[in-house]
């Protein structure tokens, strides 16, 4: 059986999406007839159930992660389970990191956002940003480049999202929050805050508390105490039939922000980290998307007034709407895996 090993991590700085979306791809492998292993740094026991509960495999690193050691262990680990391929997310996997996996011969694919490393050694190069196509990769001319949205990264309940229809049977009055996996500075609490000032009363929330999410009481005893009919949902499992439900997202800046799309809900986006600001620009301008602004200069006033004034604009929420649907169909993975076994096929045409 074709195996498929990846190395990403997840904690309350970093949050989840890179796991999460190694998760997709994972899933997509399987689907193809592989198996998945994954190699994390400790410290995320949610999202470790999460890849096992995929029927896939968890290991936990011995290195300190981001280190040369890391990338010697990585390859050990590819040899041992004899990994067709080996998948890499993260800022902390550097050029150094790279080539030790090159020198080691190691098939890998990178998955990067940001194009800031002064080389990339990997087979594949994976940036599922609509701006990725801008950025300039250095890397050998052998490396093949997948840029922009249409490889955008979704799980397998993602893939068939359009078969469920949106409710548009009432007054649009459904709003829900997803903050990602981390929400470090409890963002989410400011929101529900917002919408407990809005002019309607029959707002309904939903919360999503992702897995490494610091304040999920302090979220549960706030929606308590507000006069707001919300639902909290912890490490929710069923996001498609959530988004699915909702007339508008208040969202983060993070890879969810592809989701949302899919499904084709409006989003108001918050952004959370300097890593956003391209994606949360490019989102705005297609129009499936308004930019909050940054959290350090967010108030509950500008997400009550946003809100609000999108609940009240059908049209636009419909246009808006168009715009997901049109830049994120949902079968990025598949095309990713799609181009991995090819180049295997090359490979092994050549050899």
């Amino acid at each position: 059986m074709n195996v498929l090993l990846v190395r990403a991590d997840a904690n309350a700085q970093v949050g989840v999406g890179h796991v999460m979306r190694c998760i997709a791809l994972a899933q997509a492998w399987q689907d193809a007839g592989g198996a998945a292993v994954f190699l994390m740094a400790s410290g995320a026991p949610g999202v470790e159930q999460r890849v096992r509960s995929e029927g896939m495999k968890m290991q936990i690193l011995r290195a300190s992660a981001g280190t040369l050691a890391d990338a010697s262990e990585l390859a050990a680990l590819s040899k041992k389970v004899n990994a067709d391929w080996v998948v890499v997310d993260g800022y902390h996997f550097s050029t150094e990191y790279q080539q030790l996996l090159r020198q080691e011969g190691v098939h890998f694919l990178v998955l990067d956002d940001l194009a800031l490393l002064t080389y990339y050694c990997g087979d594949i190069i994976v940036n599922p940003n609509p701006t990725a196509e801008n950025l300039r990769y250095p890397c050998s001319s052998s490396t093949r480049l997948l840029l922009g949205t249409q490889y955008a990264l979704l799980r397998r309940d993602f893939r068939n999202c359009r078969a469920i229809p949106h409710r548009r049977d009432r007054h649009p009055s459904n709003v829900l929050i997803t903050m990602g996996g981390a929400d470090p500075d409890n963002v989410t609490c400011m929101v529900l805050q917002a919408l407990a000032q809005l002019p309607a009363a029959d707002v309904e929330v939903a919360v999503v508390v992702g897995p490494n999410n610091p304040w999920e009481r302090e979220i549960r005893d706030l929606a308590g105490r507000l006069h707001l009919k919300t639902a909290v949902h912890y490490d929710a499992s069923n996001m498609v039939g959530l988004m699915a439900e909702a007339d508008l997202c208040v969202t983060a800046g993070g890879g969810t922000c592809w989701e949302i799309a899919c499904v084709g809900v409006p989003m108001l986006i918050a952004t959370l980290a300097e890593n956003q600001v391209s994606s949360v620009e490019a989102l705005t301008k297609v129009g499936c998307a308004i930019s909050l602004g940054a959290v350090d200069t967010l108030t509950t006033p500008v997400i009550t007034s946003a809100v609000w004034n999108l609940l009240c604009d059908d049209e636009r929420r419909r246009h808006m709407m168009d715009k997901g649907r049109g830049l994120v169909d949902g079968k990025g993975v598949t095309r990713i895996v799609e181009r991995m076994k090819s180049l295997d096929q090359i490979s092994a045409a050549v050899s």
